[in-house]
């Protein structure tokens, strides 16, 4: 990820601790709907689509 989108990365890099970020997932981090959290605000300022499956299709 750090190759093609490094902002990302970075803002992902500064979420929490190391504990939480490695367990820790992006789709967690949307659902969680966090008004101060950098990861969704770059993945909007980047033109990302986001798509939800439940399950086997």
């Amino acid at each position: 990820m750090r190759t093609w989108f490094p902002a990302l990365a970075e803002a992902c890099h500064v979420v929490a601790n190391v504990r939480i970020r490695n367990l820790a997932t992006l789709g967690g981090n949307l659902a969680h709907a966090d008004y101060q959290s950098d990861p969704p605000a770059m993945l909007i300022a980047l033109g990302a689509r986001v798509r939800i499956s439940f399950g086997e299709r």
